[in-house]
């Protein structure tokens, strides 16, 4: 942010806002029509949103960690991790806020803040954001000294890491969906929120791009194991959903990972110095992986339970995000981006002592 004129950065500010409010009126929308205006139905009840909230979480709670364990091995200035820190709080409340959106109505989130009970991960999951984004200002309040603070440095790093652990067991808890209930589940977040960490890293310290690197060849490691296990190894159910994720109707999710999540990332990390588009790239294909998985889960029940004979592949699913849930999506990116760019501009300006 340090290269942006005060010029472009008003004109951001006030892009970014419109953007939000695109975001509030599709919402408003979605409450006065109901979920029908939404691409999903009564076996797809997760799309776009919640796919964008896993990859936006896993970006900020990455992000959040590498800046927490910056503190004990110095891969970080002070100034970067102040914007790392300032990155990640805009980024979780961005998935807070999709949350919200996808949840339809204000109940269902009153629900998850006043039922506390502890044994659901929906409500751990509540509760582990609502505590990272708490850290995380407080640790911004503290960093903007310039001075280290390796306590609530570690606590954001224990935090963040526990949120990605909750959110991994939450789909895995689903044993009804062999797909989400995979032991590489957890390993698969954790693996995307190093990527997107290390991905949002990259775009604002581009001397740090070789983390950026290593998280892109490690998530393609894991995905290839996690599809190919599902493939070659796995029972007749998980085989047969796999194979709508590489040859079905999610396919094009799948390859949107792959080829532009991926390939098209590392290609711009070590061929260019467009670190920010490298970065934009990844976070898009972790949120098509997300999203064929969601996807592919789903439809999985549908198919045992409506076939005779060996199960076949199940061609006729689709899904293509309504124009409401782009507009859901969009706004809650835009309020993250509103809020860095208020965050760079009211608490990042103020003059840092620099220790290194």
């Amino acid at each position: 942010m340090s290269n942006i004129t005060d010029k472009q950065s008003r004109v951001a500010l006030v892009v970014s806002l419109a953007l939000g409010l695109v975001g509030l009126a599709a919402w408003l929308y979605q409450l006065s029509q109901g979920l029908q205006v939404t691409g999903l139905n009564n076996t797809l009840i997760w799309g776009l949103t919640i796919a964008v909230f896993f990859a936006i979480i896993a970006g900020g709670a990455g992000l959040l960690a590498l800046c927490g364990l910056s503190e004990f091995l110095g891969f970080m200035t002070s100034e970067q991790r102040s914007r790392g820190i300032a990155f990640a709080i805009a980024a979780m409340i961005a998935g807070g806020i999709l949350v919200i959106w996808d949840l339809g109505h204000p109940s269902q989130f009153f629900y998850l803040m006043t039922s506390f009970n502890f044994t659901s991960f929906s409500v751990l999951d509540f509760w582990f954001l609502s505590a990272c984004i708490v850290v995380a200002v407080v640790y911004l309040i503290a960093a903007s000294s310039g001075k280290p603070h390796r306590i609530i440095g570690a606590v954001a790093l224990l935090l963040s890491v526990g949120i990605i652990v909750v959110e991994g067991i939450l789909l895995a808890n689903n044993s009804s969906h062999h797909l989400w209930a995979s032991s590489m589940n957890v390993i698969s977040f954790l693996s995307g929120a190093f990527l997107g960490g290390s991905a949002l890293l990259a775009a604002i310290a581009p001397s740090r791009k070789r983390l950026f690197v290593v998280a892109l060849i490690i998530s393609a490691l894991v995905t290839l194991a996690e599809v190919g296990t599902a493939l070659v190894a796995g029972t007749d159910t998980a085989r047969h959903t796999m194979q709508l994720v590489v040859a079905g109707p999610f396919a094009a999710y799948f390859y949107f990972q792959i080829i532009v999540g991926i390939i098209v990332s590392l290609v711009l990390a070590l061929r260019t110095n467009r670190l920010g588009l490298a970065a934009l790239t990844a976070i898009l294909g972790l949120a098509a992986e997300k999203l064929w998985l969601l996807l592919a889960g789903e439809t999985e029940i549908w198919g045992q339970a409506h076939h005779i004979g060996p199960l076949q592949v199940v061609q006729q699913f689709s899904y293509w995000p309504s124009l409401v849930e782009i507009g859901l999506t969009v706004g809650a990116i835009g309020i993250g981006v509103f809020l860095f760019l208020l965050l760079s501009r009211v608490v990042l300006r103020r003059p840092a002592v620099v220790v290194e």
